[in-house]
């Protein structure tokens, strides 16, 4: 299993903005890419930030999953709102 975590800082007073681009566009592109096991998007309002957390089956299914097409549309929306420099940290679980 592989594992992504990844904190995006999102532009002060469009979080629900980004919220809003991961419900409609993000999550449900996501859910039906081979080898996604589940998917959390969990909103800091305080700290104006997004920990989005994907499991995968393995590491070459969530690769595929980002550089398709539809996915690069719906985080081209999404990174017009968030700032520079998120980091991306990645596991592979055993």
């Amino acid at each position: 299993m592989y594992e992504n975590h990844t904190l995006l800082y999102v532009m002060p007073g469009r979080l629900d903005e980004a919220l809003s681009i991961f419900r409609k566009s993000i999550i449900p592109e996501l859910t039906h890419k081979p080898g996604m096991l589940g998917l959390a998007v969990v909103p800091d309002t305080q700290a104006s930030r997004v920990v989005v957390i994907s499991l995968w089956s393995d590491e070459s299914c969530a690769i595929k999953a980002g550089a398709a097409q539809c996915c690069q549309a719906s985080a081209a929306l999404l990174g017009a709102l968030i700032l520079a420099n998120n980091p991306v940290l990645k596991y592979s679980l055993t």
